[in-house]
Order: C-alpha cells, then structure tokens, then sequence
C-alpha cells in the first residue's frame, strides 16, 4: 500500500534515525546469532572411549552442522597411497658408451707408444681405460702390444653384459617385486622417458654380470684371453641406479594428494540409533564432537551468523535507499524487523519440530516437512501494509537467512524465494480474504515448481516422494500461508496502525455512519465526495497508485462540512450565508471545516491514512474566492491589503499521491459542476488549469508524482468527468411520456 512521505529529518532527527538503525541491525544480529547458529548450549555426548563396544540407551542427533576430522582414517589413506608408490631407478643409457670410450682411448694411447715405452706409460694407460688392471693382464696386454683383436674381444664382452640393465645391489630390487618399480631413461637429448617394470626378476647385479662374463675370443693367446676377459670384468658398470630423491618427492606428494577425510554430520542427522552397538566410528564421532564443543567453534559460529544477519539488513537497507518510493518510517522499520525476527524464530522452531517426527513418519520425507512451513506469509504480510519494493526487498533478505536456518540450504533459500516473491505480488491485489488465500494459491504453485525443479536437478523426477513434496508445497503456499497471514493482519493493524486494503474495504461501505450522518446533513457534499472518491480512483489506477485509499479518503474528506452545510455552494439552495459575512469570517468558517472533519473522523476511529487526507487534501492553498473579495474591498475603501495567511488552510501539503489526487479531483468536480456547458474541450482546458496551478503553487512538492503522472491524472480525470457530464439529445415531449408533457404544457409546477 502506498505510504505516506516521512517529513524532512532535522539534524538531531537524522542522528536519532541513524541510532535507531544501528539499534534494529544489533538487535536483529544478536537474535540471528542464537537462531541462525548452532544451539544456544553445548550439545552433550553422553558416550567416551570407554564405551566401545556397548549398546546405546538413547538415540542422538546433531543438533547442528559438524565437520569431523578423521585422523585415523587420514592417516591410514595416506600410508597405503605411499605403500603404492614404485620405487624410481634411473637407467643410464650412455653408460655402455662409455665404457667402450674409454676401451677404444686406452687401446689407442697404447698402440700410439712405442713397445719399450708400455710398462712406464702404464697410469695414463689405465687411466685412458679408467680401470687399474693386474700385472699379469697388463704384461699380457702390453707383450702383444694392445692388439686391436683384443679390443675388439673387449668391447664385445663389455657390450654382452651392458646391454642389459645392471644395479649395484640384487638384494635392494626385492623389496619392490611385488609393485615393480617405475624407469627413467635418459636419452642423449635431455629428455627422459618412463616406463613401468612390474616383474624385476630379469635384472642383475654387479656382481653376477661380472661372475657370469662370458669367454673372450678363443683365437687369441691364453694369457691375452685372460687379460681381456679381466679387462671386461673391471669395464662392466652399474647402469641402473635407485633415485631417492624423485621416490622421496613422490611419496610426499601421494600424500599430500590425500585430503584430510572429514565427516559431515549435518543439523538433525542421526549419530547413533538407541539399541546400536557403539563402534569405533562413533567415537570418532564422538570426540570430534565434543572438540568441536569445547573449541571456539561454536562462538566463531554465532558471530559469524550475527554478521551475516547485519550484512543481509545492511546492504538492503542501502538498496532501498535508492529506490525512490521507499522511504520507511520509524515504525516501518519496527514493523519490517519484526516479521523479519519472527519469521526467523517460527522457521528455526518448525526445523527443531521436523527434526523430531522424522523418524515417527518414514513414510513423508523429511524434504516434505520443510516445504509445508509457511515461508510465504512474511513477505505477504509486509506486502499488505508497505510497497512492493519493500516486499521484494524483504523476500530478497529473508530467503537466505532461512536457507543458513536450513543448515546452508540453497534449496531451501531458493524454494522460500520463489513462494514469498510470487504470494507478495498477488496479495497486493487482495480486495478480500479470499483474494488472500487466492495469492497463496498461487505462491503455493510456485513453490511446487521449485520443487519439481530441485527433482529434475537431482534426477528423482520419477517418485513418490516428489508427489508427496508437491503435496506439502501446495499446503504450506495456499493454506497454511494464507491462515497465517489473515490471523496476524488485525493485530498488526492494531498495534503498528497500519491501513490495509481489507480495512479500506470496509470504510468504503456507504453505509458507514459518517457517511450515513454526512448524506443527512450535507447532501450535496455527500454527492460531492461520491464524484471526488470516482476521479481519485480512476486517475490512481492511471499512475499506480492506491485506487482503494484514494477513493475512500475522498469519502471522508469534507466531513466537517456537515457540521455548517448551508456555507458550501454544492449545499446552498438560494441564499447564500456569505452575503451577510465579511471575507474574513467567510474564509474562516470554510479553513474551519478541516478540523471539525478530522475530529469527527477520530471519533469515528478512522485510519489515519484516511484520516490524513482532510488537511492534506487542501495542503496550504488559498481560499481565493474570498481573499480576492477581501483584496477587492481593502482597495475600494483604501485601506491596507488583506494577509494572505489569514486565507489559507493550515496544511500540510500532500504527503502520499492518494491526498495529491484527492486535492486535484476535489478542485476538478468543483469547477466542473459550476461550468454551465461542459463540453470535452472545455473540461481538458478547465482540468489542465487547474492542476498546472496546483502544481504552480508547491502543494505537490512534498509527494511522489511526477510530470508524467501530472499527465495522466489529467486524461483520466477528463474521461471521468466527460462520462458524468456527457450531452444527451433533446427528445421531443411526446417521447418523454406524460409527466413531461404536462411540465412541458406549463401545467405542473
């Protein structure tokens, strides 16, 4: 419903505002602290280690969200992802090359020297082969002076034995026959190439590929045979190495690839049944949950639900400071934190009463029993007293606070969402209890298409469960919701003086006894309001306004005239009573006529709303008939000019669109019933005067219209007033039947 426009703050207004709203924010943190956090106190664990293997006495549920760590459990993945790492060896392709290198520079360096030279060049020689080799092969090498058939002999047993993968010790590859190990080959480019041995039986060490050299050639001498063959003995090399570091590295990271195991436990979940055997994962359960009591988690929870609560508030209270038409009074702010505080504590109470007959009903899901709260009705109650901004923004901040309720549930945010945005746009419409419960029909539908919708994500579209889940949606949106709202409406009504449309409903009545009273006293101000009420209505469903508040406050806007009906010219039948009065007292018996009204509405016990629009529907204008007459008459006599001030109304000016309406169409009915031919062209030019002079004179300044606005209020009020006064043709006596005949003939007086 449209709001009336909160006067301009003084600066000690604005530092109480500002208070008030740090007030609210911390009021409403401290309560989201305890209702959107874990329970108020530490929940008990009646078991301990002790008790491994006994049967529980009772069953226990999380009454809030846990995160257990497992370190057992941790720690046992980790050991088994180390356990199946292989062990790395790197295979040194180039060793052989080496090894035949050295060979060919030895023989080279040898047969490059004279033969008398041999035994003295002997350490570059062996140097040159990189092996020291003993007297005896050294003479029998150096008596044939290195012949190029014993390198040759060599170079093929060394090549014989280094083709194949050779380790310094046999006894370290047994360890790791069951898993193999992983090979790294270091091609002459750089780059290396792995590949994974499960079966390490083939390999040999050092000492078995030497023991097991084969024959050199048989051609050659016995003794040089025996010189190449230890030659070949002491070429052979180790080819294949373990590499701790990269299997170290490995290890290390398997283990840390293995995220720490937690278990979740989440609000209302159950621990352990009553009859269960108590096992070693309870008392993981078990002791995580008591650490998790004894640390600082549970106040780091409920700060943490307190600034989320403050920030939610906060950032929507910054919304709203840039939508135009919300400009919230003290009281709004009360109002609006108190649905919000009470909606919070109602669906924190209905998860605890959930949490509890979930295992009495098996055959409803839990899912079903959330979604029957009625989430709806806040938002549609904030809707039936403040602006839809207001609402959306409401529905917009609720929604998540009751999916942290939910244990974090964005299912159950997004499902509150959809129910309270769709049931606050339609009741704004309600004109009735059954237009209520018609906009919870419809916020119910939409709640069972966030349903249907959360099956589809999910995949479970093809269940039972999903029929039951509508089912429940349906009744939280189209009846649960509704009941609620209609229950709690008359008491906000009562306590915050809000004006609903079901209440306007009401004093549009015509039978209302002041409206009864003022049709016996003023009848021509009663016709008045009744065409006033009409123009109102017609040009605030032009501009969106409040048609309801606009026409019944233009019922009840002249009431106090029936307090001196015969000074008012739509009540006056000849004489006229400010003949015989000076412009003064004219002008005063008329600005009298406002306070005499409000009184009679107070004691009439209107709404304030309605009760707002007697002064403000003449705001602060002049009564020009009779300040111009007083003007008139101080320059005939030559005395001083009249005071303005004494000629106009107390005010205030309009504060809502509904009482600017009011002001235009009490102005526009006036002048056109005095018009003696009303034709279209002159009701457009009479109504554009008029409000161009309303507008002219600041009585606008201080409510929501705009240009635009201006516009339409003056084609609506044109239509209005052209269906009134709309021409008929003039029929012949004879069709007029026999009483108008008669007058016709002069025959009746």
């Amino acid at each position: 419903m449209s709001q009336k426009r909160p006067a301009p703050a003084s600066g000690l207004g604005r530092v109480t505002d500002r208070v008030a709203g740090a007030l609210l924010v911390i009021v409403i943190a401290a309560a989201a602290s305890l209702g959107l956090a874990p329970d108020l106190f530490t929940q008990r664990v009646p078991w301990d280690d002790a008790d491994l293997g006994k049967v529980a006495t009772a069953t226990l549920k999380a009454t809030r969200d846990y995160d257990i760590p497992d370190e057992e459990t941790t720690r046992r993945m980790r050991e088994e992802a180390v356990a199946a790492v292989r062990a790395v060896y790197v295979h040194d392709a180039l060793a052989l090359d080496g090894a035949l290198q050295r060979i060919e520079a030895g023989f080279t360096m040898a047969r490059h020297l004279e033969k008398e030279q041999l035994p003295g060049a002997r350490p570059a020689i062996e140097q040159a082969l990189g092996v020291r080799l003993d007297d005896a092969a050294y003479a029998a090498l150096a008596q044939a002076h290195f012949p190029a058939a014993a390198e040759k002999a060599a170079v093929d047993l060394v090549t014989q034995a280094m083709r194949e993968m050779v380790v310094g010790d046999r006894e370290e590859l047994v360890q790791h026959r069951d898993r193999g190990i992983a090979i790294l080959r270091m091609a002459p480019s750089g780059a290396v190439t792995e590949e994974v041995l499960s079966d390490v039986s083939g390999i040999r060490d050092l000492a078995r590929v030497r023991s097991t050299l084969g024959d050199a050639d048989g051609t050659l001498p016995r003794a040089l045979r025996a010189a190449v063959e230890d030659l070949a003995r002491r070429e052979v090399r180790v080819n294949l190495k373990f590499d701790p570091d990269r299997t170290r590295q490995r290890r290390e990271d398997a283990a840390a690839a293995i995220k720490p195991v937690v278990i979740q436990l989440k609000k209302g979940e159950k621990v352990i049944g009553d009859g269960e055997r108590i096992e070693e994962r309870h008392l993981v359960i078990f002791r995580g949950m008591r650490a998790e009591s004894d640390s600082g988690d549970l106040p780091q929870a409920r700060l943490g639900g307190a600034l989320f609560a403050a920030l939610v508030v906060i950032v929507l209270a910054a919304a709203g400071t840039g939508l135009p038409r919300i400009q919230p009074a003290r009281k709004d702010l009360l109002f609006v934190a108190g649905v919000l505080l009470a909606g919070l504590l109602l669906s924190d109470f209905w998860f605890s009463i959930t949490e509890a007959v979930r295992d009495a009903t098996p055959e409803i899901t839990h899912e079903a029993w959330i979604w029957v709260a009625p989430f709806a009705a806040a938002a549609m109650l904030v809707r039936m007293v403040l602006q839809a901004e207001a609402a959306f923004l409401f529905a917009v901040g609720f929604a998540p606070l009751v999916g942290v309720l939910a244990g974090g549930s964005f299912e159950v945010a997004a499902f509150a969402l959809a129910g309270s945005l769709v049931g606050a746009t339609r009741v704004a419409r309600a004109r009735d209890r059954a237009g209520v419960f018609h906009a919870g029909l419809l916020a119910g539908i939409a709640q069972v298409a966030a349903v249907v919708s959360f099956a589809l994500l999910d995949g479970k579209i093809a269940s039972w469960n999903v029929v039951i889940d509508g089912a429940a949606a349906l009744a939280g949106g189209a009846f649960f919701a509704p009941v609620l709202v209609t229950a709690i409406l008359p008491v906000v009504e009562s306590v915050f003086r809000y004006t609903t449309d079901l209440r306007l409903l009401e004093l549009a009545n015509l039978n209302h006894p002041a409206l009864k009273e003022l049709i016996v006293q003023a009848p021509g101000t009663y016709h008045h309001s009744i065409i006033v009420g009409t123009l109102a209505e017609g040009a605030a469903e032009a501009i969106g306004a409040n048609p309801l508040l606009a026409r019944v406050g233009a019922y009840y806007h002249d009431l106090g005239k029936g307090k001196s009906p015969l000074f008012f010219g739509e009540n006056q039948r000849g004489n006229n009573r400010h003949d015989d009065l000076p412009p003064e007292e004219s002008a005063r018996v008329i600005i009298e006529h406002v306070a005499r009204g409000v009184e009679i509405a107070r004691r009439y016990k209107l709404p304030k709303q309605v009760v707002d629009a007697i002064p403000e529907h003449h705001g602060t204008r002049l009564v020009g008939y009779f300040f111009h007459k007083a003007l008139k008459a101080a320059e005939a006599s030559g005395g001083p000019p009249p005071d303005p001030a004494r000629f106009r109304y107390a005010g205030p000016k309009p504060q809502s669109r509904e009482t600017a309406l009011i002001m235009m169409a009490d102005a526009a009915e006036a002048a056109s019933r005095a018009m003696p031919d009303p034709t279209p062209e002159k009701l457009q030019a009479l109504v554009r005067k008029l409000i161009d002079g309303i507008h002219a004179d600041g009585q606008l300044d201080e409510c929501d219209l705009t240009l635009r606005d201006l516009t339409r209020i003056q084609q609506s009020f044109c239509r209005t007033l052209e269906a009134i006064y709309h021409s008929r043709p003039d029929y012949p006596a004879a069709a007029k039947g026999p009483q108008a005949q008669l007058e016709a003939q002069g025959k009746v007086a």
